[in-house]
């Protein structure tokens, strides 16, 4: 399924949205920092950017939501949605968000419940996307 992508002021409504859609089947958030001059500019997330497309456009892959959370200062800033509604600590991030379906959807978590997250450097490591993406385990994050 090609990728879909919002902002983190529009990303409750849409990741909720295509969950439902999606019905049972975990559902992934990718957090990018937005573009600037024609270019994200966080360097992480230029670096993943090729991994992430070729892991979720094509055809039987999972579907990913790509959330973009601001400019620099935006991000920069303590209340940013990204920082206070996922606990980002670090872009570019992705979620795995599994638990949505009837049961979610009529709660107020219907884009599901965090059950993995890659963060930065770990976005390129084939493995641990690999894990991510198949439901394993995946390590925690240690700046």
């Amino acid at each position: 399924m090609p990728l879909t992508e919002t902002t983190l002021s529009k990303a409750k409504g849409e990741l909720a949205a295509a969950a439902k859609k999606a019905g049972a089947e975990p559902q992934y958030a990718i957090f990018y920092s937005s573009s600037v001059g024609g270019q994200l500019w966080c360097p992480g997330c230029r670096q993943v950017e090729g991994v992430v497309k070729k892991s979720f456009e094509a055809a039987g892959k999972p579907n990913g939501t790509i959330v973009y959370v601001g400019n620099i200062n935006e991000w920069k800033d303590k209340g940013n949605k990204g920082r206070t509604e996922y606990a980002l600590t670090h872009v570019p991030t992705i979620l795995r968000l599994e638990g949505v379906g009837v049961a979610a959807q009529a709660t107020a978590d219907a884009q599901g419940k965090e059950t993995g997250r890659l963060v930065g450097g770990q976005i390129a490591n084939s493995s641990h996307l690999k894990t991510l993406l198949t439901g394993g385990e995946v390590p925690r994050y240690e700046p």
